[in-house]
């Protein structure tokens, strides 16, 4: 074996090596941030949340989003961006959070998930609970202009729009005015008087 045989055996190892210490310290952290987040404090369990950032695991932050306090459930919202279908669901029943910042945090989170929530917000607009209903009409509108150049198929649009305009004639006045700005946002006409457009 030659020199350059050796030195690339030898930067394998370092890099295997590397690998190695940062999965260690990866658990580590993790460890740490999981018993944090069993603190009696809400400060304590916040900071756990935020100063591990996006190394903490998406099942912890699926768990915060059940805390008691609402500072916790609104950085964990703020912090779970996983497109695994535990993710989604979790950040969806946090839209019917009592607290008015985990509900539009954990639909600004939905928003940078994407295409992967668009199926699941789309059955929230049914949910019974209207906080839910409005927070996934804005949603929906904002996945298909947040942050990247996205658009929707016409097939996509084909299924969301009508349930937007299912919206406008909706019981609660927040969900029938989220699902009008949704529309707007969407570049859809919105009906008179909640009648259906052709």
């Amino acid at each position: 074996m030659g020199k350059r045989g050796a030195g690339a055996i030898a930067a394998l190892l370092a890099l295997a090596l590397g690998a190695t210490w940062a999965l260690r310290a990866s658990r580590r952290e993790s460890a740490g941030a999981a018993a944090k987040l069993k603190d009696p404090s809400p400060a304590v369990r916040v900071a756990a949340i935020r100063d591990s950032g996006e190394r903490i695991p998406d099942h912890l932050l699926v768990a915060a989003l059940k805390d008691a306090d609402a500072d916790v459930r609104l950085v964990a919202a703020e912090h779970l961006r996983g497109q695994d279908e535990t993710s989604v669901r979790a950040l969806i029943a946090a839209l019917g959070d009592p607290h008015a910042g985990v509900r539009r945090q954990a639909a600004e989170s939905l928003c940078w998930i994407g295409a992967p929530a668009v199926p699941q917000l789309c059955e929230a607009l049914k949910d019974v609970d209207p906080h839910v209903r409005a927070e996934a009409a804005i949603a929906l509108s904002d996945v298909a202009r947040w942050k990247d150049s996205r658009r929707r198929d016409q097939g996509e649009l084909d299924t969301v729009v009508p349930l937007l305009r299912s919206l406008l004639k909706d019981e609660d006045a927040e969900v029938r005015r989220k699902a009008e700005s949704a529309l707007k946002d969407l570049g859809r006409e919105v009906p008179r008087h909640g009648a259906e457009e052709n």
